[in-house]
């Protein structure tokens, strides 16, 4: 099974979008965008994450491991999962914060 279709980011990194555009991407396995675990510390701005799919869960974000997301002014549509979390799935303590974003047309299939 391969995990991430877009960006894998994991152990105790920090990472910043601003700005951007992670869209097309796929993976049979988890998160067809962007995947992020083992105590990650991610901001996405003003960014887009749409038209991405897994075959597992997480179409757009995968969230797990202690994962702190912060999400602002942006954008996650369009994505799909093959299990569950079309558009974002946490699990294992993460914690995520939206402000002032969209998360809408995301399905599993």
């Amino acid at each position: 099974m391969t995990n991430a279709g877009g960006v894998r980011f994991n152990d105790n990194g920090t990472l910043t979008v601003t700005d951007s555009t992670i869209s097309d991407n796929s993976t049979n396995g988890y998160a067809g965008g962007v995947r992020f675990r083992n105590n990650a510390i991610v901001t996405v701005d003003s960014s887009t994450i749409s038209g991405n799919s897994s075959g597992n869960n997480g179409g757009g974000l995968r969230l797990n491991d202690n994962a702190t997301v912060t999400v602002t002014n942006s954008t996650i549509s369009g994505n799909s999962s093959g299990d569950d979390g079309g558009g974002l799935r946490l699990n294992e303590d993460g914690v995520v914060t939206i402000t002032n974003s969209t998360i809408s047309g995301n399905s599993l299939r």
